[in-house]
């Protein structure tokens, strides 16, 4: 997948972890929403709509992403 692409040389169980943490983060902002609204209020939770949210996972994974995605082992 994706992942693979972008950490060519990360083996599968971290692959997984990483894939795992994308995916919670979308779960968290969906299921945890009326925890949230308690935390930051309902206007708050507003500003933080499909668009923003799908920026902002994406941004934050690919920076957390940047450090693995060097060659694959032994590539060189």
């Amino acid at each position: 997948g994706i992942l693979r692409l972008l950490c060519p040389g990360v083996d599968d169980r971290n692959l997984n972890a990483l894939s795992f943490s994308v995916i919670g983060q979308c779960f968290h902002y969906h299921v945890g929403r009326a925890f949230m609204e308690g935390l930051v209020g309902r206007e708050a939770l507003a500003a933080l709509d499909r668009d923003y949210l799908t920026d902002h996972i994406t941004t934050f994974c690919l920076a957390a992403l940047s450090p693995l995605s060097g060659p694959a082992k032994g590539s060189r």
